[in-house]
C-alpha cells in the first residue's frame, strides 16, 4: 500500500476509538455472550413455534445467535410493511427472507413483545389467506 491509497474519514478518531473500546470491553465481559446464547435460544423456540403454527406463511428458520430469518411463503416484503403497523422493524433478505436482527443486550420483556408482534403480522396474513381459500 502507498501513500494516499487507502483512507478513513474517522479511523483513528478517539471517540470511535473510545466507543470500540466500551464494545470490546462490554462483549467480553463476563457472562455476556453466554447470555446472549441463552436469548437466542428463546427466540429460536418462540420462532420455530410460529413456524409451526403458520406453516402456510413461513417455511424455515434460518440464523445463529441473535442475527435470526425466516423464509417466506409469501412475499417478505408484504410482511415487513405489516410490520410497520406494529412498529416491528424487520429488514428484507435474499430468497424471500426476513431478516430479525436485535440488539445483544435485548431484554426477555422485549423478545416476549417482538414475538407477540410478528405473530400478530403471522394471524393477520392466515386471515387473509384464509378468506382468499374461502
Amino acid at each position: 500500500m502507498t501513500k494516499g491509497t487507502h483512507g478513513s474519514t474517522f479511523g483513528g478518531n478517539p471517540l470511535a476509538c473510545a466507543v470500540a473500546r466500551a464494545v470490546l470491553d462490554e462483549i467480553t465481559s463476563p457472562g455476556f455472550l453466554e447470555e446472549v446464547q441463552r436469548k437466542s435460544k428463546i427466540f429460536k423456540q418462540e420462532l420455530s413455534r410460529i413456524l409451526d403454527q403458520y406453516s402456510d406463511i413461513f417455511e424455515e428458520l434460518r440464523g445463529e445467535g441473535l442475527m435470526l430469518g425466516l423464509k417466506c411463503k409469501v412475499d417478505n416484503m408484504e410482511l415487513i410493511e405489516t410490520g410497520y403497523d406494529q412498529k416491528l422493524l424487520l429488514i428484507p433478505a435474499a430468497e424471500n427472507v426476513i431478516r430479525i436482527l436485535p440488539p445483544l443486550n435485548i431484554t426477555d420483556q422485549e423478545i416476549r413483545e417482538g414475538i407477540n408482534r410478528i405473530e400478530t403480522i403471522a394471524t393477520s396474513f392466515q386471515e387473509k389467506i384464509n378468506s382468499h381459500e374461502k
